[in-house]
């Protein structure tokens, strides 16, 4: 394919959502609008969704980004390229990782790094070498700095402007602050490392392992709640879910219990204040997945093998035959479980089934396929 400009359709806005289809006679990737209307022919060996007006696409092997103008941002001549969030674009280059400036159009590092994350707390975490023991840790700025201190023997991604991390030259864990980082301060932690383990943070508070036991500090490493769980604990929304002395269930930010687990044997986080519970068949052979409210009401009766977290409404579920399917918040079907994969992106929802794949509304209309073709 020519690396000149792409011709849509029609002339597009910045915001319109456009979505990657694979197009079954061609086996190739274009773009449709949330009408199931093509926009862009189908051009590319890989499409991802667009997002502020671009999308990575891939062309003779190679990644490339596009803007809604069907023109070049980055030429396509990558191993790989993601451009979610905020922040310069994350490249690959063999299995080297670098950043690709998407205003000025070139390269702001060079793939220099064995690993490299998306931007946070316009941050984004690096690392040199492979090896657990001799890997080094750092960030790199959105202006292209490198920050690399020797000193860090494992560190995260920033939340909060606080980094869980540990020294080279020690076990226990402890939040590096950003500011301190970017004054290049010899002493990083706004919290030592003095803890067993860490969760990053979130809602300006954390779950730490101290003596075999979690509680909560805040971002200056107060006790907001003593360490008396035997689970981390990571708020969402103002809760979270915990464990103590057998007792499962969800505490709020004083470390009050919400509610106890009844009926349920375990839970995972909770989204969009609905549960993804699960009850357990004998030896814990058998896992049956539903959703519960706020109250520990079963919403959706556990028969799921897998239920996802809710988004933006919805929930994700796979039935013990393998099969994925979408319910609303009354447990109703919006997307029947007779896919072999679901994404649910903001307006529409692509399936899979067999080698091809199509889009449903997210009222559960078929916007680019009938949906006698599946069975």
């Amino acid at each position: 394919m020519s690396n000149k400009s792409i011709n849509f359709f029609r002339e597009l806005g910045a915001a319109e959502p456009l979505y990657p289809l694979l197009a079954n006679n061609k086996q190739k990737y274009g773009f449709i609008d949330q009408n199931g209307e093509w926009l862009c022919p189908p051009l590319f060996e890989d499409a991802w969704a667009f997002e502020r007006g671009r999308a990575p696409v891939k062309t003779n092997g190679k990644w490339g980004l596009l803007d809604y103008r069907g023109e070049w941002i980055a030429q396509p001549e990558y191993d790989g390229f993601n451009h979610h969030g905020d922040g310069p674009a994350m490249v690959r280059v063999s299995a080297k990782y670098g950043f690709f400036d998407e205003q000025s159009r070139r390269m702001l590092i060079d793939p220099q790094f064995s690993h490299a994350f998306g931007f946070s707390c316009e941050l984004s975490q690096v690392i040199y070498g492979t090896s657990v023991n001799k890997s080094r840790y750092g960030y790199v700025t959105m202006g292209g700095e490198i920050l690399m201190p020797s000193i860090l023997g494992k560190a995260s991604s920033f939340y909060d402007d606080r980094a869980l991390a540990r020294l080279t030259d020690n076990s226990k864990v402890g939040y590096i602050d950003k500011s301190r980082l970017l004054e290049s301060k010899m002493d990083l932690f706004a919290v030592p490392p003095k803890f067993e383990d860490g969760r990053i943070f979130s809602e300006g508070l954390a779950g730490v392992k101290l003596d075999n036991k979690w509680g909560v500090i805040d971002l200056s490493g107060n006790w907001v709640i003593e360490p008396n769980y035997d689970t981390g604990i990571r708020f969402f929304d103002g809760i979270s879910s915990a464990s103590k002395n057998g007792i499962i269930g969800f505490i709020d930010k004083q470390g009050e219990w919400i509610f106890v687990l009844e009926g349920a044997d375990s839970v995972s986080d909770c989204s969009e204040n609905i549960i993804s519970a699960v009850v357990y068949g004998p030896g814990r052979e058998d896992e049956n997945w539903g959703y519960m409210s706020l109250s520990g009401d079963w919403i959706i009766e556990p028969r799921f093998m897998v239920a996802k977290p809710f988004y933006r409404g919805l929930g994700e579920i796979r039935q013990h035959d393998g099969k994925n399917g979408i319910v609303d918040r009354t447990g109703a079907w919006v997307v029947k479980p007779i896919y072999d994969n679901v994404d649910i992106y903001s307006d529409l929802i692509r399936v899979h089934f067999g080698e091809r794949q199509g889009y449903i509304s997210r009222r559960g209309e078929p916007l680019t396929f009938d949906e006698s073709e599946v069975c």
